[in-house]
């Protein structure tokens, strides 16, 4: 994992703990979402918005009726990208070309 990869992981673990009123600590790469933190829908559209707020992505999380193992994050015109794990969303965010910490 490159150093920059390895900011933006701390990011994203920054936004979930401050959004979920949880110590960083307590969130790691392989945090599932469901599983380990038991999101519901409202968490989930938190996490949308302050994920699109820092990074600048227009993305529209949804958790399926009834609550499933994953949420989906449901992107115009590239179809459905499963996000289970904090692992899963900052490959999304490299996927994206978002801007690491070191280059905003």
């Amino acid at each position: 994992m490159t150093a920059s990869t390895v900011a933006l992981e701390k990011r994203v673990v920054s936004i979930v703990a401050q959004k979920l009123g949880l110590d960083e600590t307590e969130i790691s790469s392989e945090t599932n979402f469901v599983d380990h933190l038991s999101i519901d829908s409202l968490d989930v559209v938190e996490l949308s918005m302050a994920f699109e707020e820092e990074f600048g992505l227009e993305t529209a999380l949804y958790v399926p009726a009834p609550l499933s193992d994953a949420f989906n994050a449901e992107l115009a015109g590239d179809g459905d990208i499963h996000i289970q794990t904090v692992n899963d969303v900052v490959s999304y965010l490299n996927q994206q070309n978002v801007l690491h910490p070191e280059e905003s």
